[in-house]
Formats: structure tokens, sequence, C-alpha cells
């Protein structure tokens, strides 16, 4: 019954798959078949499922990080954009009230812009 388990979920899971198939070929093997016990065979297992694991994390560990990094350089640039317009609306004499309104930062951040 697990077995018939392990196989329904191999078909959703790439990792349950992978698992799948290097245990087939692992059985398949006569020498391997009689020179192993069930605890070393549960170990193998349990380090196969945990080696995986690790790895899957990994990977989503680093997209998320790619994600964030692109989230945050992409917030980055639109604040530096709004900082160059209100720069430029400054020289110009606008109204920091305007500018503000343009822009969306506050009237204090405009008087510090100024005095950089």
């Amino acid at each position: 019954e697990e077995r018939d388990n392990l196989l329904e979920l191999s078909k959703e899971n790439k990792v349950v798959n992978k698992y799948m198939e290097e245990l087939d070929r692992i059985n398949k093997d006569p020498i391997f078949r009689w020179s192993i016990s069930e605890e070393d065979d549960q170990r193998m297992i349990k380090n196969a499922i945990k080696r995986e694991a690790r790895e899957e994390g990994i990977k989503e560990g680093i997209k998320e990080g790619i994600e964030k990094g692109i989230k945050e350089g992409l917030e980055k640039g639109v604040r530096e954009g709004k900082i160059e317009i209100a720069k430029n609306l400054i020289n110009m004499q606008m109204d920091y009230e305007d500018i503000s309104k343009a822009t969306g930062l506050s009237v204090e951040e405009l008087k510090q812009i100024k005095e950089q």
C-alpha cells in the first residue's frame, strides 16, 4: 500500500518521483538487495528525503532572495526618480506643497533634498 501511495505521489512531486526511480534501480540490483538490512534501507531513505528537501529549500531560498532583491531595487529606483524630479521642480522654484503632491514626497523630505 505504501508503494502505491508513493507511486501516486510521484506523479505530482518530482522529489518523490526521483526517489522512486532510484529505489527501483537499486532494487533491481541483486547484490544490493541481499547486502542491505532493512534498518540501513530505512536510514538511506530518510537521508535521501532530507537531501532532496534541503536542495529544494536552497532553490526556494535563492528564488525568494532574487525576487526580494528585484523588488527592493525597483523600489529604490522609483524613489531615486522621485527625488530627481523633486530636485528639478525645486530648482524651478515650484511650491513645496505642489511638489509633494506630484512626487508623493513629504515637504520635510523636500526641504532635506534642497539642503543637499
